[in-house]
């Protein structure tokens, strides 16, 4: 997604933008190495008391110590979770450029990878939800000023990959914790997460 931002903004050196990208690589994982494997979440923690979580500072401090908590549990199996999660996106981006070209428009890599990211970003603030909508009109309006698609493809595009998403993450869901023809043992999405990642 960031690649995909400094593409947009137009960085005509090719080794400029792989500089770029290797250095924010660099520090993004010398962050994630800090909060999960060099305990700073720990020393996070010790600050950031129970009885102190005011504000949306403590609120944010408290979620990373819990992410990295959670990241640390899965052990070895980290990094290869990370890595299956890097390819499923890369794969997810490249059926979007299938997607758009099956409606007779180009998108570049770099650009739809920049246009989910910005989608993902969005979808995760607390008021703006997929269900709001909010997340792919940031998508498709970075789309549209970028990359010229005209907003009924987007409108049209948008849905069939809504829908599909939907349709693939619910019955696989329903397939993983054997709910697909009977009722569902789980009433919490949390408790379902749970129960997948225990497996």
């Amino acid at each position: 997604g960031f690649a995909g931002a400094v593409f947009i903004a137009g960085v005509s050196d090719q080794r400029m933008l792989l500089v770029w990208i290797v250095l924010v690589a660099a520090g993004i994982g010398g962050l994630l190495y800090s909060l999960f494997r060099g305990g700073l979440a720990e020393r996070l923690r010790r600050v950031v008391r129970p009885e102190a979580r005011h504000g949306q500072i403590g609120a944010i401090a408290v979620f990373v110590c819990d992410a990295a908590e959670e990241v640390r549990e899965l052990g070895p199996k980290a990094s290869a979770l990370g890595t299956i999660t890097i390819g499923v996106t890369a794969m997810d981006i490249l059926v979007g450029i299938c997607l758009y070209a099956s409606f007779g428009e180009r998108v570049p890599f770099l650009t739809l990878a920049a246009a989910q990211c910005a989608h993902a970003i969005v979808s995760a603030i607390p008021i703006s939800p997929n269900v709001t909508g909010i997340p792919y009109a940031v998508s498709a309006s970075i789309l549209h000023e970028v990359a010229g698609i005209a907003p009924e493809v987007l409108a049209a595009a948008i849905a069939v990959r809504f829908l599909m998403a939907s349709a693939v993450f619910w019955i696989s869901f329903a397939i993983g914790t054997g709910s697909l023809f009977r009722p569902p043992r789980f009433s919490i999405q949390g408790e379902l997460f749970d129960h997948l990642a225990s497996k």
